[in-house]
């Protein structure tokens, strides 16, 4: 791969399982306080990123778990989102536009926001209700996004 920095990686991989503590808990409170439904929102490679956790969580559980591109769902909205909704949202940049407008859409429905991202003074790391910080450019979000779904399941 082009350009790949293998020590920068390790580094980046390794701020992301150092999540797991915090996404376990986090996992515990949701599940304690009660939700409906699960919604994953990305936007493009952040988008596809979600559908094997959606697929997961379909195939193993009867819980409700949709992965939504942002954009969309702003547009088309989702009648079952709201109070008793929780969304995670994934932004490598922490800037992407159509996600940070996905968060305001969710919040001014009540819903409860998550999101992962490698910036603290991002729109998506200040929007979110809890924010999951790695080392900048810890992109995919793999690591956190399997302990988050095997931990809920």
């Amino acid at each position: 791969m082009l350009g790949f920095n293998e020590p920068e990686f390790l580094s980046q991989m390794a701020s992301a399982v150092a999540l797991r503590p915090q996404i376990e808990e986090l996992v515990d409170r949701l599940v304690d306080e009660g939700f409906d439904n699960l919604y994953l929102v990305g936007a493009g490679g952040t988008y596809a990123q979600m559908w094997p956790y959606e697929r997961l969580a379909r195939q193993r559980s009867t819980f409700d778990v949709r992965a939504v591109i942002a954009a969309e769902l702003i547009a088309a909205g989702e009648a079952a989102l709201g109070e008793r909704s929780v969304a995670v949202f994934t932004s490598a940049s922490g800037t992407t536009d159509d996600t940070v407008r996905a968060i305001d859409y969710c919040k001014a429905r009540g819903v409860h926001t998550i999101g992962m991202t490698g910036y603290p003074d991002s729109p998506v790391a200040r929007n979110v209700d809890t924010v999951l910080l790695t080392e900048p450019k810890a992109w995919p979000f793999d690591p956190q996004m399997l302990v988050f779904m095997t931990r809920l399941l």
